[in-house]
């Protein structure tokens, strides 16, 4: 059992009697802890609150480069450094100065 919560973080619910009466009335219908029923409700809500807010695409527009021209170079940017398959690699080393 330990293995299965493990990951989890322990927190007190102070609940209505009413809907804590409820809870149990769910779990022994389903015959799983009140914990259990508890867990998945909120992770429905909160999955029902995620699709609510859109999460911005923080990645967009990250790296501009100034100019409007960057998109249709792409693959010149992408695959500058790179050599036909079984050419020599291009070496950028400049040349030792040794006295």
């Amino acid at each position: 059992m330990y293995a299965s919560i493990c990951h989890m973080k322990r927190t007190t619910v102070f609940l209505e009697e009413g809907s804590e009466r409820e809870l149990r009335l769910i779990a022994g219908r389903r015959g799983v802890a009140a914990a259990s029923v508890l867990r998945e409700a909120i992770d429905h809500y909160l999955g029902e609150e995620r699709k609510k807010t859109p999460r911005p695409l923080r990645f967009l527009a990250a790296g501009r480069s100034g100019t409007r021209k960057t998109a249709q170079r792409e693959e010149d940017l992408v695959f500058r450094d790179m050599e036909a398959h079984g050419a020599a690699p291009r070496t950028r080393r400049k040349p030792s100065r040794k006295p």
